[in-house]
């Protein structure tokens, strides 16, 4: 998700990013949903609860490919 930055993420497209089908990783979607860390503006969409976190994300991934 932090790839699409804080406009939010398809579904579809993190199922496929990692290999998995949007219906086996649902359960994960609704457990990071119930726990505030992500939310769903539209059905196919969702996003980081926080603004910014997806560019802190990035920062901390690129750091450690460093």
């Amino acid at each position: 998700m932090a790839v699409d930055g804080d406009d939010g993420s398809r579904s579809a497209d993190i199922a496929q990013r990692l290999g998995k089908s949007a219906q086996a990783l649902a359960p994960l979607r609704a457990s990071l949903i119930s726990k505030g860390i992500i939310y769903a503006p539209q059905r196919w969409c969702i996003a980081f609860t926080v603004l910014g976190m997806a560019i802190l994300i990035e920062r901390q991934r690129q750091l450690l490919e460093d």
